[in-house]
C-alpha cells in the first residue's frame, strides 16, 4: 500500500525520500502552513515486533528532548492501526556521503574541519544529555546549502545511565 497522499495529523505525505532497514522516510506537507516535514515510518511488518516498536518509540521520545541546531528536531509522533510515524523537521540538503560522491569529491582540510566541528558540537550536546547516537556515519549527516550540518537517524540510540557497565548489545 502506498503512503503517498495519506493524511497524518495535520500533514499529507507527498513523496518517498529515503529507505532504511526499519522503514522509510517521506516528505510531508503541513495542510495549513504548507511547510515541509520528514515523516519516518516504521515498516508495517515490524510493527508486530514489540522490541522494534519500542525502539522506534524510544527514538521519537529521545529526539523530542533534544534542542540543538545540529540535531534534527522531532515535531510529533503518531500511531494508527497499521503504522508508527515520527514527524520531524525537513532538512533541505544532502547527506555528507552523497555530497562527497556527487558534488565535491574529497573535502579540503579546512572545510572538513569546519563541518567536523559542527558534528562534534551536536554529538557533545547529545552526550551532555546522556544520549549516545551509535550510528554516526556520513549518510546520517545532512549538509545544508549554507554548510550547516544536521545529525539524523538516532534509531539505535543508547541512553547512558549511572549504573551503565559500558557494554552495549545488539
Amino acid at each position: 500500500m502506498s503512503l503517498i497522499n495519506k493524511k497524518i495529523l495535520n500533514y499529507t505525505i507527498t513523496q518517498k525520500i529515503g529507505e532504511g532497514g526499519m522503514g522509510s522516510v517521506y516528505m510531508g506537507l503541513h495542510n495549513t502552513f504548507n511547510t515541509k516535514v520528514a515523516i519516518k515510518v516504521l515498516h508495517p511488518a515490524l510493527r508486530l515486533n514489540d522490541i522494534l516498536k519500542e525502539k522506534f518509540k524510544k527514538e521519537a521520545k529521545v529526539l523530542s528532548t533534544l534542542n540543538h541546531p545540529n540535531i534534527v528536531k522531532v515535531i510529533d509522533y503518531y500511531e494508527d492501526e497499521e503504522y508508527l510515524f515520527i514527524i520531524m523537521e525537513y532538512i533541505d540538503g544532502l547527506p555528507l556521503d552523497e555530497l562527497i560522491k556527487t558534488k565535491t569529491g574529497l573535502l579540503p582540510e579546512k572545510r572538513a574541519l569546519q563541518l567536523f566541528s559542527k558534528i562534534l558540537d551536536g554529538i557533545a550536546y547529545a552526550h551532555g544529555k546522556g544520549i549516545v547516537h551509535r550510528d554516526i556515519k556520513p549518510s546520517n549527516i545532512i549538509i545544508k546549502n549554507n554548510d550547516d550540518i544536521v545529525i539524523i537517524d538516532f534509531g539505535i540510540v543508547k541512553i547512558m545511565d549511572v549504573n551503565d557497565t559500558g557494554h552495549t548489545s545488539t
